[in-house]
């Protein structure tokens, strides 16, 4: 049986992402559709000429992560609710990243951090996106 929390998040997204280093924001599209077993997401955020576009598939507690910055799972990574966050942990040539959604009533808010080399996780970017009607 698919967690129920996953309808929160299934739909198309619009928002804005901020990089807690201060090199400036970028924009995002988050587009989340349901999967066997999970949810399939498809994200696009553009940065100032760094733009990177993923796909990740969830089923069960599995995550399957692919982007245009050439990051292919070797293994699956982890997926899982922590009450209304759903946490992406994956692993990429050597550098841990968590990416947590949580869904709130009319947007979700998006948290990434990354560790290096068995080092704590530190925040990297977080990002709030509000539902999008497509035309």
């Amino acid at each position: 049986m698919v967690d129920a929390r996953y309808e929160r998040i299934i739909g198309d997204w619009t928002g804005t992402d901020e990089f807690v280093d201060g090199s400036g924001a970028a924009s995002g599209i988050l587009s989340i559709a349901p999967g066997p077993g999970g949810v399939v997401i498809d994200y696009v955020r553009r940065a100032g000429g760094h733009d990177l576009a993923a796909h990740a598939v969830i089923a069960g507690g599995g995550l399957w992560w692919f982007d245009s910055d050439g990051a292919t799972p070797a293994q699956p990574g982890e997926a899982g609710w922590q009450d209304d966050m759903l946490v992406l942990d994956r692993e990429h040539e050597g550098v841990r990243q968590v990416l947590g959604l949580i869904a709130r009533a009319d947007r979700i808010d998006l948290h990434l951090a990354t560790a290096a080399s068995g080092d704590g996780l530190a925040p990297v970017m977080s990002g709030s996106y509000s539902r999008r009607t497509l035309s």
